[in-house]
């Protein structure tokens, strides 16, 4: 038996959006394409006016890499925290709980999670979810991001050091240089 290629082939995907299109309504299909574009902004509106230790948020993964495949899952937003006091320095469980109480008071939230970097935002009306990961600049100035690392059962309540504006924009790069076809294959 011959395993499916994965990522699809593009000419693959062509033919299963132009199968399924005569059953789905061009209004409908371009309301699918708006709502992420609608719902983020709004998100991260939200967490500008409920969260007082917020600095920035941008986005991050597929989505803002444009190179989703087939189907958008999830959009990945850098919550980037003040933290003059060392609270969340002290704490990335402190943080994800901030994070996560600032989120609720959206109209778009039906629940959260705490995840390990993150809190999944769940939305009415929406099949996408939105990660917002935690973040600290580095208190020695170093480049990149302190990223949130809550995993209690192993003890874990701190900090890595990441680089997701970096990563993001190395791979739009590569989008650029490959005519718009790249996407990572594997996580790392």
């Amino acid at each position: 038996m011959k395993e499916p290629r994965w990522p699809p082939s593009r000419s693959s995907l062509c033919s299963r959006r132009s199968s399924s299109s005569s059953t789905t309504s061009s209004a409908s299909r371009r309301r699918r394409t708006t709502r992420p574009k609608e719902v983020h902004p709004q998100i991260r509106e939200t967490l500008a006016q409920e969260l007082p230790e917020h600095l920035e948020t941008f986005l991050s993964g597929s989505y803002s890499r444009r190179v989703q495949v087939v189907k958008l899952n999830d959009i990945d937003i850098i919550v980037v925290l003040d933290d003059p006091d060392g609270e969340f320095t002290d704490s990335a469980e402190a943080a994800l709980e901030a994070i996560r109480k600032a989120a609720t008071t959206s109209e778009l939230v039906k629940r959260t999670r705490k995840r390990v970097r993150s809190v999944r935002l769940t939305l009415h009306d929406h099949e996408f979810t939105i990660d917002l990961v935690a973040a600290l600049e580095p208190p020695d100035g170093a480049d990149g991001l302190l990223l949130a690392r809550h995993i209690p059962e192993e003890g874990l309540d701190d900090w890595t050091l990441g680089h997701p504006r970096g990563q993001r924009q190395a791979a739009i790069d590569k989008n650029e240089q490959c005519g718009g076809i790249y996407t990572r294959r594997c996580g790392w």
